[in-house]
């Protein structure tokens, strides 16, 4: 997995698409798998404490590619209202993966810092 650091304007859309490898760099098989992502502001939270939580359940906000050129790809949809009402700031990532054989994979080691940045418009376009 490449991404590290996730930078978001407050208040926006964002998607972040992943690819993820397995030791010897080949795409992982995500057919079937269970996909989490969490964001926290400490990384000695509990994971009830995420500021941001998106998983692969249905409208949970995580998308598994499904074309046989894009193996061992999701993307995060974030939309403004996960970033709306946090302060700008650092906080920490971490996605965990249940493969449908039962592998669990937590990526990325040491967890990645995600970023709300502030923007310099302040009106909505409508």
């Amino acid at each position: 997995m490449s991404t590290t650091t996730i930078s978001i304007p407050r208040g926006t859309d964002c998607d972040v698409e992943f690819t993820l490898t397995d030791d010897a760099g080949g795409p992982l098989d995500l057919t079937d798998a269970r996909i989490e992502l969490l964001v926290k502001a400490s990384v000695a939270e509990g994971d009830t404490e995420a500021v941001i939580a998106k998983t692969t359940d249905t409208d949970g906000g995580i998308t598994i590619a499904d074309g046989t050129d894009e193996v061992g790809v999701f993307t995060v949809a974030f939309n403004p209202e996960d970033t709306a009402d946090l302060p700008v700031r650092s906080y920490w990532y971490d996605v965990r993966v249940l493969l449908a054989g039962g592998e669990q994979y937590v990526v990325p080691t040491p967890p990645g810092t995600f970023k709300v940045v502030e923007t310099v418009v302040r009106e909505v376009l409508s």
